[in-house]
């Protein structure tokens, strides 16, 4: 019976593992993906509009999965006709081309991003100035329309030795922090952002100009780093008071979970504790099914 605990404890904690691997981590890229398998945007991912190089925000995303495309209602006016450009992943890099429309964004900036229509193929997908380099945090808030297109994913504290993640309702509190700040002057970072140990990011989406999940981390010395898509990333010196609110407001108000440095996995998150539930359930019925056979066999 013992022998039997032990292993209905272990296929509970190996499926559990597997649970939240599949429900949390993208499928790896493979070294080399050919240029037929690739999905347009991760094919044709760079164009040159007016000298300046933009490249496709969703061009470090699956390259089998078509990312979502801009509604139209985004769509502003009609800037130009450009190549859209993709090399192959060969020793030869061989270059591909393909005509586009470009667009500006009803709420971004086109000195950030535009939005790129491949001809023959249906769909508006996010291009990011690779150079776009904001003055001031109030810049950055008007370039990339983040009063309307800021949606906070979760809070990831590291304040007392441990990562803790809070869930706000709304990302109310991290623009607040912006605007109190916008007229902070910021550098870029060649090496991206610094760990640091005592800080909190909030992980976000920047709507319709792409590029997935991008991160503001804050310390209490008035320290505000920003990540953009294509690994951009600036450093702000903010009002030490506005980010200590930001981090007892999140501390007081926030949801709490836990998250497992060794998995990355946000343990407060609905839908780990939904995987780790089916798969605690898979794993008792795979024990109860195996003694029942043995039982037969007997």
């Amino acid at each position: 019976m013992k022998k039997l605990m032990r292993k209905l404890a272990l296929s509970v904690v190996l499926l559990c593992l597997l649970a939240c691997t599949a429900v949390s981590a993208k499928a790896e890229s493979d070294p080399y993906i050919s240029w037929e398998e690739r999905v347009i945007p991760n094919q044709y991912t760079h164009i040159l509009l007016n000298g300046i190089e933009y490249e496709s925000a969703c061009a470090s995303t699956n390259p089998y999965v078509v990312p979502p495309t801009i509604d139209e209602s985004e769509i502003a006016e009609f800037l130009c006709q450009a190549a859209a450009v993709g090399y192959e992943d060969n020793d030869e890099k061989t270059a591909h081309a393909i005509n586009s429309n470009i667009y500006s964004l009803a709420s971004v900036s086109a000195a950030y991003a535009v939005a790129v229509e491949y001809e023959g193929y249906d769909g508006y997908f996010s291009f990011v100035n690779t150079s776009y380099i904001p003055e001031t945090l109030g810049d950055m808030i008007n370039d990339l329309g983040l009063r309307k297109n800021l949606t906070l994913n979760r809070i990831v504290a590291h304040v007392t030795g441990n990562y803790m993640t809070y869930r706000l309702p709304d990302s109310a509190a991290i623009l607040e922090l912006l605007l109190v700040n916008a007229s902070s002057e910021g550098t870029k970072r060649e090496n991206g952002i610094p760990n640091l140990v005592a800080c909190m990011d909030a992980y976000v989406f920047f709507g319709v100009s792409g590029g997935g999940v991008q991160i503001f981390r804050v310390d209490s010395d008035g320290l505000l780093f920003v990540s953009l898509p294509l690994h951009n990333a600036f450093e702000y010196t903010v009002n030490e008071d506005s980010v200590v609110a930001f981090m007892e407001y999140v501390q007081t108000h926030g949801k709490k979970g836990y998250l497992d440095v060794l998995s990355g996995f946000d343990i407060g998150n609905p839908w780990i504790i939904l995987g780790v539930a089916i798969a605690a359930i898979a794993a008792a019925l795979i024990i109860v099914i195996a003694v029942m056979k043995k039982k037969t066999s007997n």
